[in-house]
């Protein structure tokens, strides 16, 4: 799937999705190419859910070949803090595809 990363389709992209899965949850990372910027949807927030989230983003520069700008690993990762919570311990998956549903229409969000 990293193969789909090239120059042509970044430039072409105004978001990149990455779903992030760490021990028993799931969580999204979204790549604001325009505003340069990731933002991290979390909907059970916890530290060790953002832990690795740096060496994910440097891991996956590498992996696409340097199709990605290279101060790429310097955008700052910001957690959104106004979306929707997960009451339960196991709906996180659902709230991430919300959330890459959402990214389309931000405004969607509620």
């Amino acid at each position: 799937m990293i193969n789909h990363v090239t120059p042509e389709n970044v430039r072409k992209a105004n978001i990149l999705l990455m779903p992030v899965h760490t021990p028993r949850h799931w969580s999204l990372l979204v790549c604001d190419m325009k505003r340069r910027k990731w933002d991290f949807y979390d909907s059970m927030p916890r530290s060790l859910h953002q832990a690795s989230l740096t060496t994910l983003v440097s891991t996956f520069y590498k992996d696409a070949k340097k199709a990605l700008p290279s101060d790429m690993l310097t955008w700052k990762i910001e957690p959104v803090d106004k979306i929707p919570k997960q009451q339960g311990g196991t709906d996180c998956g659902i709230f991430v595809l919300k959330y890459m549903e959402a990214t389309h229409s931000p405004s969607k969000i509620v």
